[in-house]
């Protein structure tokens, strides 16, 4: 049975990340439940573990998430989110709700 995939959100998030297979910094530029999409200027290997630190808007404090490294292509790469931590958990699911319902009320005034 196929799944059908995540709402995705495109943003513009600082990212630092780092892990087994090295380290870099960038932008997320699109965002979903289970992963994000990254354009980073450092060459990164796909690998099986990293720590990512996401600068959420108005937040002093980065969103701490574990994942690893799904895909790359020349600057940009994929990460694949696993949460270990209920608290950060429960932040990004609040970060996505806002950015959803902020969507959904763009399209409804577009119509």
């Amino acid at each position: 049975m196929h799944q059908p995939r995540s709402s995705r959100f495109a943003v513009q998030l600082p990212i630092s990340f780092s892990g087994n297979h090295g380290a870099g910094s960038g932008f997320v530029c699109e965002l979903s439940d289970t992963g994000c999409s990254v354009t980073c200027e450092e060459d990164i290997d796909v690998g099986p573990s990293v720590v990512m630190h996401i600068q959420l808007p108005g937040e002093d404090v980065p969103l701490k998430a574990d994942g690893s490294i799904r895909w790359t292509n020349g600057m940009a790469l994929g990460m694949e989110f696993h949460w270990h931590r209920v608290e950060e958990k429960k932040r990004f699911l609040r970060f996505l709700n806002a950015l959803a319902r902020t969507t959904e009320s763009r399209v409804r005034r577009a119509s």
